[in-house]
C-alpha cells in the first residue's frame, strides 16, 4: 500500500479536526479562527505543490490541441471542398431533370396545338368556320411523357442530410401578414420550417435548404 505523503497527512488531519471541532463558546470561536487560518495554509501548500504541474500539463494540452488542429483542419477543409463539389453535381443533375421535363412539356403542348390546328384547318376547309374556331379555342389535356432518368444511387456509405433554414428579410411584412410568427425566436422558426420540410411560405421570410454530405466511417 502506498504510504501517504507528508502533505496528505496534513490534509487528513484537517479533515478529522473539522469533524471533531465544535463551536459552543468564545474559546471555541477563537480555535475555529485559528483552524480556518490553518486551512488556508494547507491550501497554499497544495497550490505550491500542484499549480506548476497543472500549468505544464495545461501548456502541453494546449500545444497538443494546436498540433491536432493544424493536422485536422486541412482534412476538414478538403472534406468541405469535395462536399461542395458533390452538392454542385447533385444540383446540376436536378437541373437537367427539370430542364428535360420542361422540354417534354413544351413538346407535348406543341403537338396538341399542331393537332388542333390541323383539325381546325380541315374543318374550316369544309366550310365550317365556327366549328373550326371552336376547335382552335378548345382546351385539351396534355399528356407529358417525361424521359426516364436512371436512378443514380450514391456510393455506399454516402448520404445527404437536409437542413431547412429561414431568415427574416422584411420584418414589417412579417408583422403585418403573419403576426403569429413574430413572437417566435430564430430557433422556433427553424423548427417550424424543418418540420414542414420547407413546404410553407411565411411572408417577409426567405426559406432555403442546405444539403450536407455525410460519409459513414468504415
Amino acid at each position: 500500500m502506498t504510504q501517504p505523503t507528508e502533505l496528505q497527512k496534513k490534509i487528513n488531519h484537517v479533515v478529522l479536526s473539522a469533524r471533531k471541532l465544535e463551536v459552543t463558546s468564545a474559546q471555541d470561536l477563537e480555535y475555529a479562527s485559528q483552524f480556518l487560518a490553518a486551512c488556508n495554509q494547507r491550501l497554499m501548500e497544495i497550490n505550491d505543490a500542484y499549480d506548476s504541474i497543472i500549468q505544464k500539463n495545461f501548456e502541453a494540452h494546449r500545444n497538443a490541441v494546436a498540433i491536432k488542429r493544424a493536422h485536422s483542419q486541412p482534412v476538414e477543409n478538403a472534406k468541405q471542398l469535395v462536399s461542395q463539389k458533390v452538392n454542385s453535381y447533385q444540383a446540376e443533375q436536378a437541373r437537367i431533370v427539370r430542364e428535360k421535363a420542361a422540354e417534354a412539356a413544351q413538346k407535348a403542348r406543341e403537338e396538341v396545338e399542331a393537332q388542333k390546328k390541323a383539325e381546325a384547318d380541315q374543318v374550316e376547309a369544309e366550310g365550317y368556320k365556327e366549328e373550326a374556331e371552336a376547335i382552335r379555342q378548345e382546351e385539351r389535356p396534355i399528356t407529358v411523357i417525361t424521359p426516364a432518368e436512371p436512378v443514380e444511387k450514391p456510393p455506399e456509405g454516402m448520404s445527404f442530410r437536409e437542413y431547412w433554414k429561414i431568415k427574416v428579410i422584411d420584418l414589417k411584412k412579417l408583422i403585418a401578414e403573419a403576426p403569429d410568427y413574430v413572437i417566435q425566436d430564430q430557433k422556433a422558426l427553424n423548427a417550424a420550417v424543418r418540420a414542414r420540410k420547407g413546404n410553407c411560405k411565411i411572408p417577409g421570410c426567405k426559406i432555403w435548404c442546405e444539403r450536407k454530405v455525410q460519409q459513414r466511417k468504415k
